[in-house]
């Protein structure tokens, strides 16, 4: 039955049994056409000779007298699910429960109930203006107990498990499966799709039950309940922090403060790995500094622990970065100088931390991983602990500089750190680093220095050659092409040379016949075209008809200035 094709004149002529029958069939069998209904005919079906909200109200009060098949679903359940129903229309359901019995609003009746009290239906379902007036109610209990499903769940069954109550649980453990109508956001929240408007529909609700005073301790005894964690895990960043501004509004000697503070540590470790949470690690870390909190654990050495590596090790580099700032600021007030120096090593310069460090999605904290280290070379600490820190400064760059695909930590630090030696060039060449190669040119370029300066070797067994040279005699092609694009002379190159060089990849691909396709990628280093990704293989693959471009174009040069035939 759609609604907007109901003619209110049939409904209007309808004997008051009739309509009694049809209201009483559609109750159980379409509440929701019901509900359309009777907001598209409000003045038929909430006059004084039929009002639908009491009749409902009385249905529900009046349940279990008698041998009645099913609990009923309140009809002002149903007017918040459905969409688009008006407040004043939810009201009139909500303000007849309470006339017959107050506690009704909560979903508390003389007979206990299974239904979903109505404050948890618009907290389900993100019904911002539900909750609000809702809590207008003055016997409204937003801490009622609720679970909707009692097989399912983690945590020791409560004896009133599958029906609404008020708190406590029997036996009350605080681990309990059910839920307060805060704990019902939370659990709502992590259950709908991510970045939806459900989401932040739920957790608009959520803030408003915050405001309203009404949320579990997110802390016990150091470690978080687990609907906060899961708040917390979820990305429920406004909430999480809502939460805790509002905790520490309390008198610093409040028994839910104090917990908080020692579940500090807790809080970051699971913030630091979950997406959403950089407002929670902001606000932790800058309530930690208002009040000489030290929100880490001092174990740094173990990586379970160390939260710059389960930052990096999750993907987020933003995170990483802002608590090592945190560190580097703020540690000299919590532990004794020795052992902070030894805690900032163990922070950032296990080979575990650095080989994250280096990935290309974790580049904004190398940045910062450095700086850091630069920092403490420069400053004015005891020798010895200045060279520690050197040293896991040129651990930290030899790692890029040893590896292919890395460009926008290569060309960091090319620009600002100034690794454009010869001898950084030559090794680069060397290992057919192509984003490094690029970089060195392309800075060398920019100051005027010339790319055929002869590159000094380390030692007796490295010829003396230049940039160019070396790329040929290391077969690193794309080398090549970089150099004569930032202006290297190839006629300082020695025709014989290009003539090997011609005569090496043109056997080559013969050579390989079928398989020439595998050689190509063999001779170009895997990074250069996909950053980091190899290149496809064999079959009409973009990247492999790119690879033979830039053969085909090694070997025209290497003919124009190889040996005229």
């Amino acid at each position: 039955m759609d609604p907007n094709t109901i003619d209110p004149s049939t409904f209007e002529t309808l004997p008051l049994d009739v309509l009694l029958d049809l209201v009483n069939n559609m109750i159980i069998d379409d509440p929701a056409t019901l509900i359309n209904l009777t907001v598209a005919l409000g003045d038929l079906f909430f006059s004084e000779n039929f009002n639908i909200a009491q009749l409902d109200a009385t249905r529900q009060v009046t349940w279990g007298q008698e041998d009645d098949v099913e609990e009923p679903i309140p009809l002002l359940n149903t007017a918040i699910e459905v969409e688009n129903v008006p407040i004043w229309y939810i009201r009139q359901f909500a303000d007849a429960l309470v006339e017959q019995l107050p506690d009704a609003i909560n979903g508390l009746y003389d007979v206990p109930r299974s239904r979903e009290p109505p404050l948890y239906t618009a907290v389900r379902l993100g019904r911002i203006e539900a909750v609000n007036l809702l809590l207008s109610y003055e016997n409204i209990e937003p801490l009622v107990r609720y679970f909707p499903n009692p097989g399912a769940g983690q945590g020791p069954a409560c004896n009133s498990l599958g029906v609404v109550h008020l708190p406590p649980c029997s036996p009350e453990t605080g681990q309990t499966r059910c839920l307060s109508a805060a704990s019902y956001a939370v659990n709502s929240f992590s259950l709908a799709p991510r970045g939806s408007d459900l989401r932040q529909n739920i957790e608009e609700c959520a803030l408003i039950l915050v405001a309203f005073g009404t949320f579990p301790p997110p802390v016990r005894q150091s470690i978080m309940t687990p609907m906060f964690s899961t708040a917390v895990a979820a990305g429920m960043s406004r909430y999480v922090t809502a939460v805790i501004d509002r905790v520490f509004a309390l008198p610093p000697g409040n028994n839910m403060r104090r917990n908080l503070e020692l579940g500090f540590q807790d809080i970051m470790l699971v913030a630091g790995v979950s997406a959403g949470n950089d407002d929670v690690v902001h606000r932790v870390l800058t309530l930690s500094v208002e009040h000489s909190i030290f929100p880490m654990n001092e174990q740094a050495h173990v990586l379970g622990a160390n939260l710059v590596f389960r930052s990096l090790d999750y993907g987020y580099p933003r995170t990483a970065a802002v608590v090592l700032r945190y560190v580097e600021d703020q540690i000299w007030l919590h532990l004794p100088r020795r052992a902070a120096h030894d805690f900032i090593r163990s922070l950032m310069g296990s080979d575990s931390v650095i080989s994250r460090a280096i990935r290309d999605e974790n580049f904004e904290y190398y940045v910062e991983h450095l700086r850091v280290l630069r920092d403490a070379v420069n400053a004015n600490y005891p020798p010895e602990e200045r060279e520690l820190y050197r040293v896991l400064f040129e651990h930290s760059v030899n790692q890029v500089l040893s590896r292919a695909g890395l460009p926008r930590h290569v060309t960091h630090l090319v620009q600002d750190y100034n690794y454009d030696s010869p001898r950084v060039f030559r090794d680069a060449i060397k290992r057919g680093n192509l984003a490094l190669i690029d970089a060195i040119a392309a800075k060398w370029r920019a100051e005027g220095r010339s790319l055929n300066e002869i590159l000094q070797a380390a030692g007796p067994q490295e010829d003396l050659d230049r940039p160019l040279n070396l790329c040929i005699i290391h077969r690193c092609l794309m080398g090549v092409v970089i150099l004569l694009n930032q202006g290297a002379d190839p006629s300082l190159v020695q025709p014989a040379l290009w003539d090997w060089l011609r005569q090496g990849v043109e056997y080559s691909l013969v050579q390989f016949g079928s398989e020439a396709d595998r050689f190509l990628q063999e001779y170009f280093n895997y990074g250069f075209f996909l950053e980091g990704q190899r290149i496809q293989p064999v079959g009409g693959s973009s990247d492999v008809a790119r690879v033979r471009y830039f053969v085909t174009l090694i070997l025209r040069i290497a003919r124009t200035h190889g040996t005229p035939t």
